[in-house]
């Protein structure tokens, strides 16, 4: 065997799994500096039930307002089939986290300043990510190109956020949001 490829780390010669790797991989380096600070305050806020239950309800909203966005934008009469499952899984989203935030919180909730976190920033994040996005575009933008863009901004922030998320739930020894013995998110 070659001694140049004894000395090599094994990572070296793995291929990627997924394309989405490297980017996933910057994405997490781009943002560490916001890890340890987001860890703390998750676990803070899972411990504290009518606070988790409002962040819930708060992640709830984006998720029903991302179903929303998709469908005010992706309507014509050519739509995909996947686009369409995307609306159907971001509005079952947005029902699961309802029920675990009514759960943790015992009670109805509503998309209300009094049962949101920071409701105003939640309820201008689309519109913020829609015009940076389409700046950023520039002349080759499109409501597709928005549309593809948003989702995968939007997805890897969430990827980060519950890579985060699902381990303060761990700490905190939760099975799912409220301690219910719900399923994880």
């Amino acid at each position: 065997p070659s001694t140049h490829h004894s000395m090599q780390p094994c990572a070296d010669l793995t291929p990627p799994r997924s394309w989405l790797d490297a980017p996933l991989a910057r994405f997490a380096a781009d943002n560490a500096a916001l890890v340890e600070r987001t860890r703390a305050l998750l676990d803070l806020v899972v411990t504290q039930p009518q606070r988790h239950a409002r962040m819930i309800n708060t992640l709830s909203l984006l998720e029903h307002m991302g179903s929303h966005k998709i469908m005010a934008t992706q309507h014509s009469a050519a739509i995909h089939q996947p686009t369409l499952k995307h609306v159907a899984e971001e509005a079952h989203h947005a029902y699961f986290m309802k029920r675990q935030a009514e759960k943790t919180a015992e009670r109805a909730l509503e998309y209300v300043a009094c049962d949101l976190l920071a409701p105003s920033s939640a309820r201008m994040y689309f519109q913020r990510l829609e015009s940076a996005t389409v700046g950023a575009l520039g002349e080759q933008r499109s409501a597709r190109a928005a549309y593809v863009y948003m989702s995968l901004i939007v997805e890897f922030r969430a990827l980060w956020f519950y890579g985060l998320y699902e381990p303060a739930l761990k700490r905190a020894r939760h099975t799912g949001p409220g301690g219910t013995g719900g399923a994880t998110l």
